[in-house]
């Protein structure tokens, strides 16, 4: 047997850890199923200075530990007793070592599982000892196959085993509360198609693939309610279904023209710029439950939580609809002079696209008045604005750009471009930016003049890839979650495309 042992040191009662190289006892059932402590109160089960035995003197002894044992008392009696039952697989006890005396300038104890006092001791200490000083050591140690442990003295000692605690696998417990819902995992690929479908290579099949869907005349405002498109064309807004790509419905209305669409969460709202009125629409029965004479020319329009603004293109002012009442509330707001094409929404304010005179006014919905003494100079032909929850992003027409915004200094954001210069001025996109749409992680740019989408990355302030090639002369897009939409103008039809 070697001299040199490896030091134990314990921490608590359930974990030991060695202080130098040789073995670690380790605690486990023989299945290799987790354990757990069972405190008792605690016993003692081993006291060699009580009775003629004496010191244990460089030889192994075995103790029975499970099971009816004797247990000393205090007065030096012993009493039966079960401190640890049968089916334990280690036993949380505290060994002490007093008189002790060490062979060759050694002395140590090794505690262990064993079967029988043969049984050879590993090659480990779990506590050390000198001469006239009593020591002890808090340890957890395996059981043997029949409950038993074995103690080897390297040395001479008198042995006190006192025990805490036992492991055991035990019965599981009760099922626990159920958790709290874990967070929505990602969506998953949009263009999917059945098993069946894919076994016959079906991906004609495909109704989550970029297509195109043929549509009325003059294609102009669109709007997404949760499960539907609807699309305003010559005397009727259409209904779209995007699973099935197609005009599943109409809602007619005779000699309309209505160049934009909103929905407020209850009603759509559709800008009916031939007869100077808004038409409020219930999606469930498809009918216009109520139109409103608003003004001269109303050409866009906005849903804030409690209202929807529409824009009246000629006389430069902006009226408030109740989505409650579905009446007109308040006095006209003025806006700057020009034709109205854009307005957006950032959660305070309303930002009102001035295309004609090259400004943009934002008007506190509180106060329904503007928050700058006169409205903001943008670049040539303000045409269509996004908010995408921290910055508004506004279309130049006839600068082929998009300028971007920050809403609480109402000033211009600058973007860094490709050779990494500072530019405080327009993001450049496509040719005539008319629509713009923002899908919760990019931004997309339809381009009337080129026929394209440009994708932008907000967080970049760059352009993404090379433009998306739609219909002909696409003036408004739309994100309903799951894809794309581009209104083609001259070519009658919408574009369906994949969020990049």
């Amino acid at each position: 047997m070697s001299l040199m042992r490896s030091r134990w040191a314990a921490i608590g009662v359930a974990v030991a850890v060695t202080l130098g190289g040789g073995g670690l006892i380790g605690v486990s059932a023989a299945s290799g199923d987790a354990s757990s402590l069972k405190t008792v109160t605690p016993a003692r089960l081993m006291d060699t200075r009580v009775g003629s035995d004496g010191k244990v003197s460089g030889e192994t002894v075995a103790l029975q530990v499970t099971g009816s044992v004797p247990t000393y008392n205090a007065d030096g009696s012993t009493t039966s007793a079960t401190v640890v039952p049968a089916g334990a697989n280690a036993v949380a006890l505290n060994l002490t070592v007093t008189e002790g005396e060490r062979n060759s300038g050694y002395g140590f104890v090794t505690a262990y599982p064993c079967t029988a006092a043969s049984d050879d001791p590993p090659n480990v200490s779990t506590l050390n000892f000198v001469e006239g000083v009593d020591v002890a050591n808090s340890t957890v140690v395996p059981l043997g196959a029949t409950g038993k442990i074995c103690l080897n003295v390297y040395g001479k000692a008198h042995l006190i085993i006192d025990v805490s605690g036992y492991y055991a696998t035990g019965a599981t417990g009760p099922q626990g509360e159920q958790g709290p819902q874990g967070e929505q995992g990602p969506a998953g690929p949009v263009n999917r198609i059945t098993d069946e479908q894919i076994g016959r290579l079906a991906w004609y099949e495909d109704t989550g693939a970029a297509t195109t869907i043929d549509t009325g005349t003059s294609p102009g405002g669109i709007a997404y309610d949760g499960e539907f498109i609807y699309l305003g064309v010559d005397d009727e807004i259409q209904v779209i279904s995007s699973h099935e790509n197609s005009v599943i419905d109409s809602i007619p209305i005779e000699g309309g023209f209505f160049p934009s669409l909103a929905f407020s969460g209850s009603y759509l709202y559709a800008a009916d710029q031939e007869n100077g009125s808004v038409h409020v629409i219930d999606p469930d029965s498809r009918e216009v439950v109520k139109t409103i004479e608003v003004a001269t020319d109303p050409h866009s329009l906005v849903a804030t939580e409690t209202s929807v603004f529409v824009a009246d293109e000629k006389d430069d002012e902006i009226l408030e609809i109740s989505i409650l009442t579905n009446e007109v509330v308040g006095d006209p707001i003025p806006v700057g002079v020009g034709l109205v094409h854009a307005m957006a929404y950032d959660g305070e304010r309303i930002w009102v696209a001035n295309d004609s005179r090259d400004t943009v006014s934002v008007i506190d919905v509180e106060t329904r008045e503007a928050v700058t003494p006169t409205p903001i100079a943008t670049g040539d032909r303000p045409s269509a604005i996004a908010f995408d929850g921290t910055y508004i992003y506004i279309a130049m027409y006839n600068d082929d750009t998009i300028e971007i915004y920050d809403p609480e200094t109402l000033s211009l954001v600058p973007y860094t471009d490709s050779t990494g210069a500072l530019v405080s001025g327009g993001l450049p996109v496509g040719y005539l930016p008319q629509g713009i749409a923002f899908d919760g992680t990019n931004l997309y740019v339809a381009n009337a003049g080129d026929d394209s989408v440009t994708v932008v990355d907000p967080a970049a302030r760059a352009v993404i890839g090379d433009p998306i090639i739609v219909g002909d002369y696409p003036v408004g897009v739309l994100y309903d979650g799951s894809h794309i939409f581009v209104v083609n103008e001259d070519d009658d039809s919408i574009s369906k495309i994949i969020a990049r």
